[in-house]
């Protein structure tokens, strides 16, 4: 699994001030339906809200996770989100989100989206990953952060944590 070819920085996006998960989620459902990933908006939302009934995805730190394993995909993508100002995601420390990482997989590839899933979460696990891609230059810049730190987690050659834009 190459983490630098799920999570796209052309996806990624800073968005404009949204009140509610849901208007978060219609925002990436046009991202992905834009770029022509899915042509069906109202399930990859359906899949996001239907997750968040389950239990928040907020992990806490300013962070949220959400996550859909749906057939309105082809392929595993992630979206890197920034939002500001920070959105209530009811997460699990009661701190308002500014960094969204949206994961959307097709039901076969489950097992590869668990570990998507987890990678992650270890990468935004760790301070100066959040705080390198809250104050990169662009959520684009975002991504690559998140993406080649958890990557190099993975490959088990993580040293310091340095820019990589």
């Amino acid at each position: 699994m190459n983490l630098r070819d799920i999570v796209l920085p052309e996806l990624a996006f800073d968005a404009p001030p949204v009140g509610t998960q849901e208007q978060l989620f219609d925002l990436i459902a046009d991202r992905l339906l834009t770029a022509g990933i899915t042509t069906d908006h109202d399930s990859l939302i359906e899949g996001f809200r239907k997750r968040e009934e389950l239990c928040s995805t907020g992990v806490g730190h300013g962070v949220a996770l959400p996550h859909s394993a749906t057939d309105a995909v082809d392929r595993i993508i992630v979206v890197v989100t920034r939002v500001n100002p920070a959105l209530d995601w009811h997460a699990r420390d009661n701190e308002p989100v500014s960094l969204v990482v949206a994961l959307i997989s097709p039901p076969s590839l489950y097992s590869v989206y668990l570990q998507v899933l987890a990678a992650l979460a270890r990468a935004l696990h760790l301070e100066p990953v959040r705080r390198l891609a809250l104050n990169a230059p662009t959520a684009a810049d975002a991504a690559k952060i998140i993406a080649t730190i958890a990557q190099k987690q993975e490959e088990g050659t993580e040293g310091l944590i340095e820019p990589v834009c």
